[in-house]
Order: structure tokens, then sequence, then C-alpha cells
């Protein structure tokens, strides 16, 4: 995954939301770094009144503009270890 292209992605689909504010602009950071994985802190800023539904709806957009620019998560990976008996 490139974040700058997430970066973009996300920010670009927040922007055209109509309940997210243009000012102060939206904010994607880098939350954390893990084994395989980036968790980006998504930021969109809105009227009180429709905090919850700004928080459901943005995360659905996201994750559906994600899925359209090819951004895939993490695949966790296992090992499994068979011994005889």
């Amino acid at each position: 995954m490139s974040i700058e292209k997430a970066r973009k992605v996300a920010i670009d689909t927040m922007l055209t939301h109509p309940l997210i504010l243009k000012t102060p602009a939206p904010e994607v950071n880098v939350l954390k770094v893990g084994d395989g994985m980036v968790t980006l802190a998504i930021r969109p800023y809105c009227a009180q009144e429709n905090y919850w539904d700004v928080y459901f709806q943005i995360q659905e957009a996201i994750k559906s503009a994600f899925d359209s620019n090819g951004i895939a998560g993490p695949v966790p990976h296992r090992v499994l270890i068979s011994k005889p008996a």
C-alpha cells in the first residue's frame, strides 16, 4: 500500500461528503506501523449534530474507495507445523 495514495483517496472521499466541512480540512495521518500493516487516522470535521452520521458513513465510503482504487488491507499469514504423533 502506498501511504500517499491511501491518503489522497481518503481525503478526496471525505471532501465529496456533504456533511464534512471544508475548513478545517480533513486529515489523514499515520497512526501506527505494525507487522505488515499501517494504521491511518482519518479525521473529517463536521458539525456536532452530524458526528455519528459522518462517523459511520465515511468509514464505509473510504472502504469502498480503497477497494475501487486497489488499496487492500493486510492479509494475516499463519504457519502451521504438524509433527507426527
